[in-house]
């Protein structure tokens, strides 16, 4: 078993070192410096700029520098690359000289500047809305990993299609799935209805990435799989590509931290299962449970929390709720309490959006109630 995983490690290295070019430019990504933004990439064929992909028609290599010739169908593109120093070149494009480094991470650096920006769209929930990803999948992995793959459940079809699972209309409660076909050469473009600016997770078969769509936007996505690289291009991009670098974490809770907060983890696994179980039995047999399901996103959305408080106590009154008690301290109640410092920190210094579960809310020991306790006034949003 070792020397098989040693045999495969090193097939993987020969593929990766034999993959790479002499000109230093096929297969690398770079960034404004200025902007902090993905500015531009290139393949062996294609170059992606201004969330287009460009057909390269001439490459010529001197002392270092290297002159592109691209275009679109409709429009040429004159791209001049200057001799690189310490990561960074001077990037000529139709004219216009940028200052950029290169990209040798997964995602993108820190931007070097605050993001202007501090909202997020909001259509009240207003019917037909969509959002669309134009996406380019390159650099696909060789055979070995399509094999791996299986092994870890992953059919080779599943990498021909870009899908989104499980995502649940917020009015109807309905579960949706959006998928679109990757093409020959990598291409996919999926537009799917959203009721408002949703988060959800784009599967792309050998790679899952975190994306908040707002209504009525266009994302430019590339993923290269044999550098594990993602990056989103354009005016919207940001907080795609700052999400992926910092495994959205909000307001300092990172990964790294869970365990100080509290998680799942700490519940035995048995009694997680158990819990899991009776849920699920008792959303696919009892219809109560369904209907209520409808009216809790309606009595949320119009601030009643008396019948929100009445759908919260619906969903604890389940069998196997002798665990319930426990969980609830350990998942909700003790997280509640250590979040409160945290807030107040954050709301002494900035505004602030603080998104949590709705169950962390309601209840003597909710967020709501503990804050009102520590002295401040709690006012819903009205619509």
């Amino acid at each position: 078993m070792k020397q098989a995983i040693i045999t495969t490690f090193i097939s993987v290295l020969t593929f990766v070192l034999c993959a790479c070019s002499g000109d230093g430019i096929t297969d690398t990504y770079w960034r404004d410096d200025k902007t902090g933004e993905w500015l531009i990439g290139l393949t062996e064929d294609k170059v992606f700029y201004d969330c287009k992909a460009w057909d390269i028609a001439s490459k010529d290599e001197s002392d270092g520098t290297v002159a592109i010739l691209a275009n679109d169908g409709k429009d040429k593109l004159d791209i001049g690359f200057g001799m690189e120093q310490d990561g960074k070149r001077t990037v000529t494009i139709g004219g216009k000289q940028f200052d950029c480094s290169l990209i040798d991470g997964w995602c993108l650096p820190d931007y070097p500047k605050k993001d202007p920006c501090d909202t997020i769209a909001d259509n009240h929930y207003a019917a037909g809305d969509s959002v669309t990803i134009e996406g380019w999948v390159v650099n696909r992995l060789p055979g070995i990993f399509s094999r791996i793959g299986k092994m870890l459940g992953k059919d080779e079809k599943n990498t021909k299609k870009v899908t989104v699972n499980m995502m649940a209309n917020i009015m109807t409660d309905e579960v949706q799935e959006f998928t679109a076909p990757i093409d020959s050469v990598g291409h996919f473009t999926l537009r799917m209805p959203i009721v408002n600016t949703t988060s959800f997770l784009l599967d792309c078969g050998r790679k899952n990435v975190s994306v908040v769509a707002e209504p009525n936007e266009t994302y430019f996505l590339t993923i290269d799989e044999l550098q594990d690289k993602v990056l989103f291009m354009g005016k919207n991009a940001r907080l795609q590509n700052e999400i992926r670098a910092h495994h959205i974490r909000m307001n300092g809770y990172g990964s790294d931290q869970l365990e100080a907060i509290g998680d799942f983890t700490a519940i035995p696994m048995k009694r997680q299962a158990n819990m899991l179980y009776h849920y699920i039995h008792d959303v696919l047999n009892n219809d109560s449970l369904r209907d209520t399901r409808g009216g809790f996103a309606k009595a949320y959305l119009e601030n009643d929390t008396c019948k929100f408080s009445d759908y919260l106590r619906s969903m604890d009154a389940v069998p196997g709720a002798e665990s319930k008690d426990d969980a609830n301290h350990e998942i909700l109640y003790d997280r509640n309490l250590l979040w409160i410092p945290v807030i107040k920190e954050n709301i002494t210094q900035r505004r602030c959006m603080i998104a949590v579960g709705c169950r962390h809310l309601m209840g003597s020991s909710g967020l709501i109630a503990l804050l009102r306790r520590e002295g401040y006034t709690i006012t819903p949003v009205k619509r």
